[in-house]
């Protein structure tokens, strides 16, 4: 299964990764990588976890590491907010608007 990750650099002093699909095996340890690089040039890097549509014991572990070194997890939908806070995650919640 693919990652797909993309870059939007918000402002001068900030970068979101958007991920889409899988967060399983290598994957985790290529988005450490991309926020890592980040890290160096910015000083605020956003993870937006919206388009993740399931992960495993590889990808919380790398949300885990990445988080302590500062990034910002944000946009985690269905059972996957309960699953990273039960795993001492922090994520936030991105209020959406309703019709």
């Amino acid at each position: 299964m693919v990652l797909l990750i993309t870059r939007d650099d918000g402002t001068f002093f900030s970068a979101t990764l958007r991920l889409q699909g899988r967060l399983e095996g290598p994957w985790g340890d290529r988005v450490e990588l991309e926020c890592a690089s980040l890290l160096g040039y910015f000083t605020e890097i956003v993870v937006d976890l919206s388009g993740v549509s399931g992960l495993d014991r590889d990808g919380l572990r790398a949300l885990r590491r990445i988080r302590r070194r500062g990034v910002t997890l944000v946009g985690a939908e269905g059972s996957l907010p309960r699953l990273l806070e039960g795993e001492g995650i922090s994520v936030v919640r991105i209020a959406t608007r309703t019709a």
